[in-house]
């Protein structure tokens, strides 16, 4: 048997042994940088949904206040027009309230 060969045959199967492995880590890279993107993308929905939850109930407690306010501005209003009306009326002598 020629030793050059078994020598050769030995270097062409460790080179491939190394292609071969280099591939695989060139695979796995591109396995772990999609799941890497994967996971940031679900981890982005799920903050979102809870940004879009937290904004939900932000707009829906801010509608609660400016009804409230309206309310209270019209009870203020019409506590106004009351005073002044009897304000009116006991500077005029009179018992009725004016409109």
């Amino acid at each position: 048997m020629n030793t050059s060969s078994a020598g050769e045959v030995f270097g062409k199967w460790k080179g491939l042994m190394v292609v071969n492995q280099i591939r695989q880590m060139a695979e796995d890279n591109q396995q772990l940088l999609y799941l890497k993107n994967k996971v940031v993308e679900e981890q982005l929905e799920e903050f979102s949904g809870i940004v879009n939850e937290k904004l939900r109930k932000t707009e829906e407690e801010n509608r609660i206040v400016r009804l409230r306010t309206q309310m209270h501005h019209e009870q203020n209003k019409e506590e106004v027009l009351l005073l002044t009306g009897y304000n009116f009326a006991y500077h005029r002598n009179d018992c009725t309230p004016e409109n």
